[in-house]
Parts: C-alpha cells; sequence; structure tokens
C-alpha cells in the first residue's frame, strides 16, 4: 500500500502596493505580481513613484498578519552617462526608496481615488441602486 502525506495548506504570501503623490492624500494602487520578498515588491513598485512621493506596501503572510511598511521616494546623487544617440553626457538623477517605518497593522485600506461606475450621475451616486436603511424589510 502507498503511503499517501497529508494535505498541508500552502500559506500565502502576497503584497500591495499604493503610491501616494506629494500633491494629493489619494493612494493609486501599483502593481507588484509575482513579488515574492518585500524587496521585490518595493523594486516592482518604486519605478512608478517619482521624487517626494510616499509609497505603502502591505506585506501579508500565510498566517494572516499584516505588517504595513511606508517608504519615502528621494533622488539620489545626480550621475552623468554617455548618450548613445547623442553622443554626449546626459545627467541622471536615480530615485530611491528610503524606509521610514513599519508597523503591525490589522487591516489597511487606505482612500483610493474616485472612480467612475456605470449606472453613476456625475456627482459619483448610482441612482439605480436599492438602499435599505435600518436593516431589512
Amino acid at each position: 500500500m502507498n503511503a499517501v502525506s497529508p494535505i498541508r495548506p500552502v500559506h500565502a504570501t502576497t503584497f500591495h502596493a499604493w503610491r501616494i503623490p506629494a500633491s494629493t492624500t489619494q493612494a493609486y494602487p501599483l502593481d507588484t505580481e509575482g513579488a515574492q520578498t518585500l524587496a521585490d515588491a518595493v523594486n516592482a513598485a518604486a519605478p512608478r513613484c517619482n521624487h517626494k512621493d510616499a509609497l505603502q506596501v502591505l506585506h501579508t503572510n500565510g498566517k494572516g498578519e499584516r505588517l504595513l511598511v511606508v517608504y519615502a521616494i528621494k533622488q539620489g546623487a545626480p550621475t552623468y552617462r554617455k548618450c548613445p544617440d547623442k553622443l554626449i553626457d546626459v545627467r541622471f538623477v536615480p530615485l530611491k526608496p528610503v524606509e521610514l517605518y513599519r508597523v503591525a497593522v490589522e487591516d489597511f485600506a487606505p482612500v483610493e481615488p474616485w472612480s467612475w461606475s456605470p449606472g453613476a450621475d456625475p456627482v459619483g451616486l448610482n441612482r439605480g441602486l436599492v438602499e435599505v436603511r435600518g436593516g431589512v424589510r
């Protein structure tokens, strides 16, 4: 008789990232698809950020524990690189994420910008939805 090993659940680690521009408080979601570690998630999301933006990465482990890591996007020292098309040196200023803090959270839902949904009027209300207040009748 063949010995069958018991099925064990796979504990997945997930990452979600948001960019908060310096001029607003709304968070724009960023793609961290395929990230295995926190460094992978930051490296995938940071190129979509600008100088002085905030980058928030939510790390959820297999046990459901959540860790929020907040980064500031800073400019590094400028360097000059040869441009093969123009045959001149081009000034290049790299952007780098600098960790500000990390904190354990139970739940985290940043304020995302308003988006239109089918059926919504210009104010953003969907008048076709039926809302019951005070319980189900």
